[in-house]
């Protein structure tokens, strides 16, 4: 398997981070091959201290399918 990211973030204040990122995928077997494309978007944020909301959105290409996900995430820190 064959694995490549690039990423991008940018920080305009500590309470929050906005993200890039750009992944490719590639396997092998004897008779097929394989590559997937990820594309994702998102957000860290720190609305009060000790909690964090990270909303994400998700683009996933294959030869064979493309579909797209949006998730948040939500991390509490004691």
């Amino acid at each position: 398997m064959l694995f490549r990211s690039l990423m991008l973030n940018y920080t305009p204040w500590s309470w929050v981070s906005a993200s890039l990122r750009a992944e490719r995928a590639q396997t092998q077997t004897a008779t097929d091959e394989s590559i997937t494309w990820q594309y994702v978007a998102g957000l860290e944020f720190f609305p009060v201290p000790y909690i964090e909301v990270r909303p994400e959105y998700r683009l996933v290409e294959t030869d064979d399918y493309r579909f797209g996900q949006a998730t948040l995430q939500v991390h509490l820190f004691y």
